[in-house]
């Protein structure tokens, strides 16, 4: 789950306004200066604890380090933990189900204006039995 997150955060960048002159790694940014954050990038250098930055690996050790999708400090999503929470379950409910799960075909993601996400991911898995209907048929 912290791979899904980490590989193609919801929000891909957000913007800051500096209020005091700050300086960092030896660049001053002027009070009222936009600054743009991009999770996708800083996430792309979770790499360093395991595995390929660029690959998308949910086996990688990445260590302790969490990806920056949901931001951080004052600027953290409220709802992490349910967002968590709810991709947890729903992929804890589905791996079982959807056995040989591969892409089967190009996702088409919208647009990068904010929060997005996918349009279309075609997939192709083979449904194991009940599978496809979680409550058994009622008799009529």
């Amino acid at each position: 789950m912290e791979e899904v997150l980490r590989f193609e955060p919801i929000t891909p960048f957000t913007a800051r306004i500096v209020v005091e002159e700050l300086d960092h790694r030896g660049v001053t940014f002027p009070e009222g200066t936009v600054v743009m954050v991009s999770s996708f990038t800083a996430n792309r250098d979770l790499g360093a604890g395991g595995g390929e930055p660029e690959a998308f690996d949910s086996t990688a050790d990445r260590g302790r380090t969490r990806p920056l999708t949901f931001g951080a400090g004052i600027h953290r999503c409220l709802g992490a933990s349910l967002a968590r929470a709810e991709l947890g379950e729903a992929l804890a409910f589905l791996a079982p189900r959807m056995r040989g799960l591969e892409l089967d075909g190009e996702p088409a993601f919208g647009t990068v204006s904010g929060i997005y996400g996918l349009e279309e991911l075609p997939v192709r898995f083979t449904p194991t039995a009940g599978s496809l209907n979680p409550r058994p048929a009622m008799p009529m």
